[in-house]
């Protein structure tokens, strides 16, 4: 196996591997997705460099959803793909596509960031109306213990929750 086939080999594994140790991508049953048909598939071309390099343009152009694909997207591990190895190829890994294979990439994972960057909305919108409700039971609470409730108080106690959401101080 030549030097390109050999480093494609080796960062598939690589991502195969980090697939397998993210908590965060799952089976569709909950379970760890350590990608048993792709690892195989992958395995099944070790000794040929050709071969593999087929394998990753077939999944490119497959059309329709997979369930290695929903558990990465599910776990927002989009970047251990074979589309993002594909578009983000430095050399000598670069040199086994053509330049469709990194457009089929790229426009695959820019539609599915786009679902991820829609859903993050979609989360965060619902997080702010919790945040909203928990500070509207903290005023109504405070007021009928006759204490006092401003609007600069809900406001920083809704900017600490959404810091905290975030994963900063308020």
């Amino acid at each position: 196996m030549d030097a390109a086939h050999a480093a494609l080999l080796t960062e598939v594994r690589r991502r195969l591997k980090e697939t397998k140790d993210d908590p965060n991508v799952k089976n569709s049953d909950g379970s760890n997705y350590w990608g048993p048909y792709v690892t195989r598939a992958v395995e099944d071309r070790t000794d040929d460099g050709p071969a593999l390099v087929r394998y990753v343009k077939g999944v490119l152009r497959k059309t329709g959803e997979s369930e290695g694909w929903s558990a990465l997207l599910e776990g927002r591990r989009l970047d251990l793909s074979f589309e993002d190895v594909v578009l983000n190829a430095g050399e000598p890994i670069r040199s086994l596509f053509d330049d469709e294979d990194p457009r089929l990439a790229a426009e695959s994972l820019g539609a599915q960031q786009d679902e991820l960057d829609r859903r993050k909305s979609v989360e965060e919108a619902d997080a702010v109306e919790q945040d909203r409700r928990v500070v509207a039971r903290v005023a109504e609470r405070r007021r009928a213990a006759g204490k006092p409730w401003t609007p600069d108080m809900e406001q920083a106690m809704l900017a600490e929750r959404a810091a905290r959401r975030h994963g900063g101080a308020a």
